[in-house]
């Protein structure tokens, strides 16, 4: 049986440390029953200053 979860859904994460936080669904995984969602699981970078990056000492990445 495949996911009831389409693209674009809005959903709600049940279970994790990101539980309870709201986003939209970017991408779906049938055979891992899994969806990648939009502004969960974020992971600040800390970045050493230099020259050419100067003014963003931190990044933000999905996992």
């Amino acid at each position: 049986m495949g996911l009831k979860i389409k693209k674009g859904d809005q959903v709600m994460v049940m279970a994790g440390k990101d539980k309870g936080r709201q986003g939209k669904v970017i991408q779906t995984m049938p055979k891992e029953h899994a969806v990648i969602v939009d502004g969960v699981n974020i992971v600040t970078k800390h970045q050493r200053p230099r020259p050419a990056n100067r003014a963003t000492p931190s990044t933000q990445t999905g996992r």
